[in-house]
């Protein structure tokens, strides 16, 4: 069967993670990805790492890049030089969509803003993602995971009362807006099946963002005051944390949501001050959620996470052993279908994020892994513009293709 985004050629001019894994998830799906880059200005994720111990540092040595842009295929364009705005251009001309996360206004600047491509390819979906979106006080703003995870409000409800404001580790802010991204574009290539009309869409960062806060700025609003940092507790599910196991650096997360687990996670920890027909009352157990956390540590503490985990499942208490990043790689050949290790060149083997929608039952398709710098110029001119071997090499002499 033909993945559905078969026939849809994407050119992207994304950098990092947000635009980068926005498009690797449509061609997970068939679409043919051509990223647009520059040797002049290196795509930051080529830098960022990780790198293997003894492997290649930047540019093709990064595991990030390789992962985030799996499938597509790499060109060098000097979008600085006229001719290189012009070879640009003219493959917008024949693709379905093109992506950007640049800051608002400067691909207008570099000539090749939404409305002289739409002029040009009036079926074009155009999607921009920068930080604030074109529009707005903000649009101006150079956005970063940091400053998102703040301006959202996320780390004003990270980590506990007496913390500081956290951030959520790793890019938080950039795969949220990756997300929204591709959910984004497939909404346009629907919409341009009825109308066959291109769009501009104008997204904003930060409004997806917002989107994850969504349940406690409702409760903000509703009580004219700020919800603070409730930890690893929620005032829902009582009593919910994160419990110390038997060993070094050993959890487990417990959290009752109803009244048939708290009995639940009574019975298997038989501990008579918890037996309190009081307890019964959610309110309670969160005026006393200290000593009950207490008790639930003592027992806890006596035996390996993965111990606890395994008693409160087969008791229907929702509980989980905090994993490390080694054990997620040590289990996820068999949690997710499709999480794949693919062969470079260059790293050797590379783990690609998973993409969880599976169609009829099936993964998504990764084919290889992000490419080198420039290794399919040649071939998508040729193949895309009808560029000869010496039509390149000519643009290449004249600084076009950098």
């Amino acid at each position: 069967m033909p993945l559905p985004l078969a026939g849809v050629t994407v050119l992207d001019f994304t950098q990092v993670v947000s635009g980068a894994l926005a498009t690797g998830l449509l061609s997970d799906f068939g679409a043919d990805v051509v990223k647009v880059e520059t040797a002049t200005r290196i795509d930051p994720a080529r830098r960022l790492g990780p790198f293997r111990p003894h492997g290649p540092r930047e540019p093709d040595g990064s595991m990030l890049f390789a992962s985030v842009n799996r499938n597509k295929r790499s060109v060098t364009i000097n979008l600085k030089h006229p001719q290189g705005v012009e070879v640009a251009s003219a493959l917008a001309e024949r693709v379905d969509v093109v992506v950007e996360n640049f800051s608002a206004g400067v691909m207008s600047r570099l000539g090749l803003g939404p409305d002289r491509l739409l002029a040009r390819n009036p079926q074009l979906i155009y999607m921009s993602m920068s930080g604030f979106g074109h529009r707005g006080p903000r649009a101006g703003w150079v956005s970063f995971n940091a400053v998102l995870q703040a301006l959202s409000g996320l780390m004003a409800v990270t980590g506990r009362r007496s913390d500081p404001p956290f951030m959520v580790s790793n890019s938080w802010a950039d795969f949220v807006a990756a997300l929204h991204g591709a959910l984004l574009i497939l909404a346009a290539l629907v919409r341009r099946q009825d109308d066959g009309r291109g769009i501009w869409i104008d997204m904003s960062q930060y409004e997806a963002n917002v989107l994850p806060l969504g349940h406690l700025l409702l409760a903000a609003q509703e009580s004219a005051r700020a919800v603070g940092r409730w930890g690893n507790r929620s005032p829902g599910r009582v009593p919910q944390g994160c419990y110390r196991g038997q060993g070094a650096d050993a959890w487990c997360v417990i959290s009752v949501g109803d009244e048939a687990q708290w009995r639940a996670l009574v019975e298997v920890i038989d501990d008579e001050a918890l037996r309190s027909p009081n307890y019964h009352s959610t309110n309670v157990r969160w005026r006393d959620h200290d000593l009950i956390d207490r008790a639930i540590e003592a027992w806890t503490g006596a035996q390996p996470a993965l111990q606890v985990e395994e008693v409160l499942r087969r008791a229907d208490v929702p509980a989980a052993a905090v994993r490390t990043n080694l054990q997620v790689l040590s289990e996820i050949d068999r949690l997710a279908p499709s999480f794949r290790r693919m062969p470079h060149p260059l790293i050797g083997e590379v783990p690609i994020f998973p993409n969880a929608i599976h169609l009829d039952g099936a993964a998504p398709t990764v084919t290889r892994a992000g490419p080198l710098l420039g290794e399919d110029t040649a071939a998508v001119l040729h193949a895309l513009l009808g560029m000869s071997a010496q039509d390149v090499e000519r643009l290449r002499a004249d600084g076009a293709l950098a």
